[in-house]
C-alpha cells in the first residue's frame, strides 16, 4: 500500500518510476531466453563454475578475480536462487535497470531537472550495441559509474562517499568505465571553478591529455586503431544492433539529438551550451572515442582488450543525452522519439523470436548426443552488424554438453582457468578463435567432436556432425534475424 505520509506528487512519481521500471525489463522477459552475445558465455562459464565447485571437472579451476567478475558472482547467486532461467532473465533486468536509471539520475541532476523526456532515448541506449554483445561486466559497471556521478554532482559528503563506494564496486566489474567516471568527474570539478574562457583553456588541456594518452598506448602496446571509429562519434550507433534495419533507427536517432541540441542552443544562446559541464564532458568522450585505439594488446592477458570505441560510444551517447536533458522538447519531438523507440523496440521482438526458435533447434540437436560431449558451432549470421549466433552454443551446451571453443578460460581474463588436455575447453585462445572461425584442424585429442552447423548456406535446418582429426572445422551463414519484420 502507498505511504499516506508521502506528498501526492512523490506517490505519483514512485508509481511513474515502477511502471518504467515494468517497461525497460519486459525486452528481458519477453521470450524465454536473453539473446545478448557473449550473455550466453556468462550463463555457461556459471554453469562450469558450479561444477567446478561441485569437482566434477577436473583440470579447472576458479581463480580470484579483481576485476571482470561482478556480473559473474551476480549471476551465480541469482541462478542459485531462482534456477537457470528465471536467474538470466533477472541477472539481465538488474543490468538494465541499474543503466536506466543511472543514466536518468545523471541527466537529472546534471540538468536540475526529471529528465523524463530523454527517457526514450536511454531506453534504446540500453538495449544497444553493448548489450547485444554481450558485455555485462563492461555494462554493468557503466550503469554504477552513471550513479556514482549523478551523486557526485550533488556534492553532498555522505553523497560522495556513497558515490567513491559505487566506483570501488565498479571496479570490480570493469575497470575502463570507471577510468572515465574519475576522470568526468575531475574535469567537472576544476570547470565548476572558471567562467568560459577557463573552461577552453582546461578543455585544450584535456584534449591534449587524451592525445597524450593515445600515443603512450601505441607506443608501448600493440594496438588497433581505424577511422571508422569516427562513427561512434555520437553514440547513435549503439541503437544499430543487427540488420540494417537498425540503421534506419540510429539515422532518425540523430535527427531527433540534433533538433533537441539546436532547441537547447536557441532556448539559451550557443555559449552557455556548448562551454556547459555535460556537452564538454560528452565532447571529451567523444575525443576519446575517436583517438584512443579500439584494440589494446596488454601482456598480462592471452587476448586484447577489444571494442574500446565501442564501448565508450555508450558513454558518449549518456554524455550527450544528458546534455539534451536541458532542453524543452515541443510534444511533436517527444511523440517523434517516443515513436522512434517503439519501432526500435518491434524490431527487438522480432529478432528475439527468431534467435529464440533457432535456439531451441541447437538444444533439440545436441539432446540426441551422447551427454557431455565436446561441441563447437558452426552457425554464423554475416547479415548483422552483431553475428548473435557465435556464442549461441555456450548456452545450450549449459547442463548438457561441454562447449569446446568457449574463449573466457583462455583469455585468462575471466575467473574460470584450464590446463592443457583437460578435455572440456580448449587453453590456447588461438585454438578457440580458429573453430569460431571456421578453420580450426581437428586433431586426435580433440576426439569426440561434435559440430553443429546449418545443413546448408542461408538454410535454417541444423545438422550435427562427428568431426575426425585431420578435418578441419567448418562455418555457415544464414540471415536468422528478419530483415525488417
Amino acid at each position: 500500500m502507498p505511504d499516506p505520509e508521502l506528498p501526492i506528487w512523490r506517490r505519483r512519481e514512485a508509481a511513474l518510476a515502477a511502471l518504467v521500471s515494468a517497461l525497460v525489463v519486459l525486452p528481458c522477459w519477453w521470450q524465454p531466453l536473453v539473446q545478448a552475445g557473449d550473455f550466453s558465455s556468462h550463463v555457461y562459464n556459471a554453469w562450469l563454475a558450479k561444477e567446478i565447485e561441485a569437482d566434477r571437472l577436473p583440470g579447472l579451476w576458479l581463480t580470484s578475480q579483481r576485476t571482470n567478475v561482478l556480473f559473474d558472482l551476480l549471476l551465480g547467486e541469482l541462478t542459485g536462487l531462482l534456477g537457470w532461467r528465471l536467474g538470466e532473465n533477472a541477472a539481465a533486468s538488474v543490468l538494465v535497470l541499474v543503466f536506466v536509471w543511472g543514466a536518468f539520475a545523471l541527466a537529472s541532476a546534471m540538468s536540475g531537472r526529471r529528465a523524463w523526456p530523454v527517457l526514450p532515448s536511454i531506453a534504446m541506449l540500453a538495449y544497444g550495441w553493448v548489450f547485444h554483445v554481450g558485455f555485462a561486466n563492461f555494462y554493468l559497471a557503466l550503469g554504477l559509474c552513471l550513479w556514482a556521478l549523478a551523486l557526485a554532482w550533488r556534492g553532498d559528503i555522505r553523497q560522495l562517499a556513497l558515490a567513491v563506494a559505487l566506483l570501488a564496486l565498479a571496479a570490480t566489474a570493469h575497470l575502463l568505465p570507471v577510468t572515465w567516471a574519475v576522470s568526468a568527474a575531475v574535469y567537472a570539478t576544476a570547470a565548476r571553478a572558471l567562467e568560459a574562457r577557463g573552461r577552453i583553456v582546461l578543455g585544450a588541456a584535456a584534449i591534449i591529455s587524451i592525445f597524450v594518452a593515445r600515443l603512450l598506448l601505441m607506443t608501448r602496446f600493440p594496438t588497433l586503431w581505424a577511422l571508422e571509429q569516427a562513427f561512434g562519434l555520437t553514440g547513435t550507433d549503439q541503437v544499430w544492433v543487427y540488420s540494417a534495419k537498425y540503421f534506419v533507427v540510429s539515422f532518425f536517432l540523430l535527427l531527433f539529438w540534433t533538433l533537441l541540441l539546436l532547441r537547447r542552443v536557441e532556448a539559451e544562446g550557443g555559449r552557455p551550451v556548448l562551454l556547459g559541464i555535460p556537452f564538454q564532458v560528452y565532447m571529451l568522450t567523444a575525443a576519446v572515442v575517436v583517438l584512443i585505439p579500439t584494440r589494446v594488446d596488454l601482456p598480462q592477458y592471452e587476448h586484447a582488450l577489444v571494442y574500446i570505441s565501442h564501448r565508450m560510444s555508450l558513454a558518449a551517447a549518456v554524455a550527450l543525452v544528458v546534455c539534451l536533458a536541458g532542453a524543452r522538447p515541443s510534444k511533436w519531438q517527444l511523440a517523434g522519439l517516443t515513436t522512434l523507440a517503439a519501432l526500435f523496440f518491434s524490431f527487438q521482438f522480432v529478432d528475439a523470436r527468431a534467435l529464440n526458435e533457432l535456439e531451441n533447434r541447437m538444444t533439440e540437436a545436441v539432446r540426441k548426443l551422447p551427454p557431455r560431449q565436446r561441441v563447437i558451432s558452426a552457425l554464423c549470421d554475416d547479415s548483422s552488424r552483431i553475428d548473435p549466433l557465435v556464442h549461441m552454443v555456450d548456452r545450450v551446451c549449459a547442463g548438457r554438453c561441454f562447449s569446446y571453443a568457449n574463449y573466457e578460460a583462455s583469455t585468462t581474463q575471466f575467473r574460470v582457468r584450464a590446463q592443457a588436455g583437460n578435455g572440456v575447453v580448449v587453453t590456447d585462445y588461438g585454438d578457440s578463435w580458429s573453430m569460431q572461425r571456421g578453420d580450426y584442424e581437428v586433431r586426435s585429442s580433440d576426439l569426440p567432436l561434435f559440430e553443429i552447423s546449418f545443413c546448408a548456406e542461408n538454410s535454417q535446418e541444423l545438422c550435427v556432425r562427428e568431426l575426425e582429426a585431420g578435418r578441419k572445422t567448418g562455418r555457415t551463414c544464414g540471415q536468422v534475424t528478419p530483415a525488417w519484420w
